[in-house]
């Protein structure tokens, strides 16, 4: 099954929404998974759970994993300025 899940914009595919479950705090990484369960195609991603997924995904290299950190980090470069 290829579903891709929606994560500030960036389409990820659901085991790499299931891997980011598994290491995000478990409210987050709940919610993930329930849209993952549920087929929900996006996810709205609370300023606190963007800051838990730049640190989940500091290492990342996959494509879309780095690009969603990548945009997040962008995001709050901005939000800062």
């Amino acid at each position: 099954m290829f579903f891709l899940i929606y994560l500030a914009g960036v389409p990820v595919p659901v085991d790499l929404v299931q891997y980011l479950a598994r290491h995000v705090d478990d409210e987050l990484g709940a919610r993930l998974l329930d849209a993952v369960t549920h087929r929900i195609a996006v996810v709205d991603l609370e300023p606190e759970d963007r800051d838990q997924v730049v640190d989940a995904l500091a290492d990342a290299e996959e494509a879309p994993l780095a690009e969603l950190r990548d945009v997040l980090v962008a995001e709050q470069t901005l939000a800062i300025a």
